[in-house]
């Protein structure tokens, strides 16, 4: 054999070498992508399921919007007080600035959006529809348009989820099981609550 084809031989196996070392560094980044996806799934649903975070939740679905029709609220808001300085919005806060983590690990590809959005989507949108209100003052009255973006970002994100999966997100080809009759008494809110649109409509 020539020394031409020793060379050659040698090359191949070089680059056999090299291209099975690369094959496996990306072999090797995906599962740590996937673990450090994992942790941080992890550590929010950790977040979710605490008994302050439901608290705090229930606090901005079911109070927040009356307090920020509050007359002393309003003024220290528009007074230029800080978040922190105003207690009662202690709960608002604690859940924008989590949503705002979310937006941030999605933004920065550390969480994949479809994972997160059939996850939370939802408790998403209902927490900025009550939150809105309070971002945009304190964005005006500071002068921070940034306040919460990634918060933001996430919501835009959401929908979007939503709009492609109006229905659910339920697989295509798996089958749906057969569930039991409805109660009478549902059966009867949702005529009349149809016969309503149809009267408005």
């Amino acid at each position: 054999m020539t020394p031409e084809w020793l060379a050659a031989i040698a090359s191949i196996g070089t680059f056999v070498v090299i291209a099975a070392t690369a094959v496996a560094a990306l072999v090797q980044l995906r599962h740590m992508r996937s673990s450090n996806q994992i942790a941080a799934l992890n550590e929010l649903r950790e977040t979710i399921e605490s008994e302050y975070f439901r608290s705090s939740a229930e606090f901005v679905h079911k109070s927040l919007p009356d307090l920020l029709n509050d007359n002393l609220i309003r003024h220290q808001i528009a007074a230029g007080t800080r978040i922190p300085a105003i207690k009662e919005l202690t709960p608002a806060a604690t859940m924008a600035d989590f949503f705002e983590q979310c937006g941030m690990f999605i933004k920065h590809g550390i969480i994949e959006p479809r994972l997160f959005c059939d996850l939370w989507s939802y408790n998403v949108l209902i927490c900025w529809e009550a939150i809105a209100p309070l971002v945009i003052n304190l964005r005006t009255i500071h002068d921070q348009p940034a306040l919460w973006e990634n918060f933001e970002y996430l919501v835009t994100i959401s929908k979007a989820w939503h709009d492609q999966h109006p229905d659910g997100n339920y697989p295509t080809r798996a089958t749906r099981e057969v569930m039991p009759a409805l109660w009478p008494e549902v059966t009867a809110a949702v005529s009349k609550r149809d016969d309503a649109a149809n009267i408005t409509g």
